[in-house]
């Protein structure tokens, strides 16, 4: 089945709770820690999930173990799971021999039949000069050519806010000295080649250059953290005013109540999370935050407890992810059998994907009809359940909540709805003169085109009349 949402978690405790949610929010992408039954149960729902295995060397095997070896010890047998090749290594200097390494453990998994994400880099490991410089080409060839089987993971956090921190452009020192006022809305830009968030465009522009496509990429750890490099000491200092030492979200809820007045926790979590959403294009197919840990562990002592948050299942199926729906998978046309629906006043709106952002295809009216709809492909989606149906010949999805099923009007003769374009010819009415009225439009977009069909669905209601809407 098709997945929702690219945000999901980085899982270090894994419980019931956590693969519940896997099976109703369906995320593109789950990462689970030492647990291979938790992760073939969440992969069992179709989620492409993350095997990672921790290690005492974290990161560094590559300057000690052989990489034949290395690829060996991860080879269980479990070839539907994604095996996570080292995290954060550091190979500033050494960034070729780091490359020969890596892609040989690679390789040997993928010959092996395994997938692989590599190499896991932390935030601001590498410079956006030394991708453009051509340093990681390599590393991008080789993504390019097995793409199917490899993925980039990296690790992009921000601190504080991740549109304020992790964005950039706001290091300004008026904003230390309260002479200028923290924007609680997203911005619509950011600064290109930031140290945080969205540093990772740098491989996407290389491999435009280089002629590849973009490379797929997991964002194996994302969220918010605390940072360590000099630049960041300014805002650290800042949000401290408020917070005391922070490091994860859940440590961040006073400095939340200053930056988003008005909103509660789990509102300001939902509103960074959509943004990051919105602004990270489709080639990155998960964004996992980090981490659901349960009390007992370091790191949900330090502010990363999803696991516990009440709120946090609520927060998640409320996220509405534009990058997955656009191109949702239709049903087969044979699927479809005729239904009777009456649409919510003024019209129900039909759109092209299951979600309230996608453009409108047609409308359902007030009045009982007959559409072809095919209800067993309907999809759950966060605001509700969406139906697939074909209207004026125009295929889309209609949400529950804004039509209803009825019955066939009497005395009525039985109806056969029109097709999609290209199928079968549409019967006409039996006891009806048959007429056909063309009207031509140029239209700029799909909102007034569904208006007039609605206008027009009038007449056709009248009986046997058939039109069309042809496109220029």
């Amino acid at each position: 089945m098709a997945a929702k949402t690219r945000m999901f978690f980085n899982i270090l405790n894994p419980d019931p709770e956590v693969i519940q949610l896997a099976e109703d929010t369906r995320p593109s992408w789950a990462l689970v820690m030492d647990n291979t039954a938790a992760a073939l149960e969440i992969a069992d729902f179709g989620i492409e999930t993350i095997d990672r295995r921790w290690s005492p060397k974290e990161g560094s095997q590559w300057k000690t173990d052989d990489p034949v070896q290395y690829a060996r010890s991860l080879m269980d047998g479990h070839k539907v799971l994604w095996k996570y090749i080292l995290n954060e290594p550091f190979a500033k200097g050494n960034e070729s021999a780091f490359l020969d390494w890596v892609l040989k453990a690679a390789d040997t998994l993928i010959q092996g039949g395994y997938r692989v994400v590599l190499p896991n880099f932390a935030v601001g490991v590498y410079e956006v000069g030394e991708v453009g410089s051509g340093v990681y080409d390599r590393l991008l060839r080789f993504l390019d050519e097995y793409r199917d089987v490899a993925v980039l993971g990296l690790h992009e956090y921000a601190q504080g806010t991740l549109f304020h921190w992790g964005a950039g452009g706001l290091g300004h020192e008026e904003v230390y000295s309260g002479q200028r006022s923290l924007n609680p809305n997203p911005p619509q830009d950011y600064d290109e080649g930031n140290y945080y968030l969205f540093r990772s465009f740098a491989f996407l522009k290389r491999s435009q250059e280089l002629g590849l496509q973009p490379p797929r990429i997991v964002l194996t750890e994302f969220g918010w953290d605390r940072m360590s490099d000099p630049g960041a000491q300014a805002h650290i200092k800042f949000i401290e005013q408020r917070t005391g030492h922070f490091q994860g979200p859940y440590k961040l809820g006073r400095y939340w109540e200053y930056v988003f007045p008005e909103r509660s926790f789990a509102q300001c979590m939902q509103l960074q999370l959509q943004w990051a959403l919105d602004q990270y294009p489709d080639n990155y197919e998960g964004l996992l935050l980090f981490a659901w840990a349960h009390p007992g562990n370091d790191w949900h002592t330090r502010g990363y407890g999803y696991a516990t948050d009440p709120e946090i299942a609520t927060m998640l199926k409320g996220l509405k992810d534009g990058a997955l729906v656009k191109d949702w998978p239709f049903p087969p046309q044979a699927a479809f059998q005729t239904v009777y629906v009456q649409g919510d006043a003024p019209y129900a709106i039909v759109r092209a994907s299951p979600t309230t952002a996608a453009g409108a295809v047609g409308t359902i009216s007030t009045e009982v009809s007959a559409v072809s709809m095919a209800p067993e492909y309907a999809e759950k989606m966060p605001d509700g359940t969406w139906y697939p149906v074909i209207v004026a010949g125009t295929g889309g999805w209609v949400r529950g909540d804004v039509f209803v099923f009825a019955d066939a009007p009497k005395d009525e003769p039985s109806v056969t709805p029109t097709p999609m374009s290209g199928g079968e010819g549409e019967a006409t009415p039996q006891g009806a003169p048959s007429q056909r009225v063309v009207i031509e439009l140029a239209h700029a977009n799909k909102v007034q085109l569904a208006e007039v069909v609605n206008l027009m669905r009038g007449i056709a209601e009248l009986g046997g009349v058939d039109f069309n809407i042809l496109q220029d």
